[in-house]
């Protein structure tokens, strides 16, 4: 069961991709890939992907045209996050992307989702106390 608030779609577990987001595993696909992971690196420079210090992006697409991150400090959310995200996704519209949270306890906060212009978030995310702090971001 999903309930939606505006952009805010809270859906019990994000578990899976949407349909339509294969991705063959060939040079052509590979190479979006990286520009996409490219597009994250560029659009959070205050953060490092050093020692998974701040986020890790795993070393395979999963032949899914998804943006997967590993957050590792809730910082994210406060620094212009949903805007960030929205102009990544703009540059390539054909990808969805998707974010593991957690806090530098480490403490996991949930599971985040971008996708149709939804961002699409689970029980987890919705205890964790970082809801309100995620719509802050979510530019007018």
């Amino acid at each position: 069961m999903q309930q939606e608030s505006g952009r805010l779609v809270h859906q019990k577990n994000l578990g899976w991709v949407p349909t339509g987001y294969d991705l063959e595993d060939n040079p052509e696909s590979d190479a979006a890939w990286e520009k996409i992971r490219q597009l994250f690196r560029q659009a959070f420079p205050e953060f490092s992907e050093n020692d998974l210090e701040d986020y890790e992006l795993p070393d395979w697409h999963y032949e899914t045209r998804c943006l997967f991150v590993h957050l590792h400090d809730e910082a994210f959310l406060m620094h212009q996050f949903v805007g960030r995200i929205d102009k990544i996704l703009e540059k390539s519209p054909e990808w969805i992307a998707k974010f593991e949270c957690f806090d530098r306890k480490p403490s996991y906060l949930g599971m985040l989702m971008f996708w149709n212009d939804k961002i699409y978030y689970d029980t987890a995310f919705s205890k964790s106390g970082y809801l309100e702090v995620l719509t802050k971001s979510i530019p007018d």
